[in-house]
């Protein structure tokens, strides 16, 4: 009995958690955008499909642009940064 409460209380810690991370991701993700390497085109992805994306580094994610359908690891920027200023460094 004592094993399974101590259980519960573990998964509604880890549950807990995870809600977390998620909601502090999407309200970072409203100040920023993806832009397609294909056709260039800016966009958010909805919801927090950029969260469980796959990742290649911290800054990419595998999505599928909405306008060319072009399946690639996109670059997310800060919106209001010129993309040129972040390639160079």
């Amino acid at each position: 009995m004592k094993a399974a409460l101590i259980f519960y209380i573990l998964i509604g810690i880890t549950a807990v958690i995870f809600l977390v991370c998620l909601i502090l991701f999407c309200r970072l993700q409203k100040h920023r955008h993806f832009v397609c390497p294909h056709c260039g085109y800016r966009y958010k992805p909805g919801g927090c499909s950029a969260f469980f994306a796959r990742k290649e580094d911290v800054t990419k994610r595998l999505l599928t642009c909405p306008r060319c359908n072009h399946r690639n690891y996109m670059e997310n920027y800060e919106d209001g940064a010129p993309e040129e200023s972040r390639e160079n460094q």
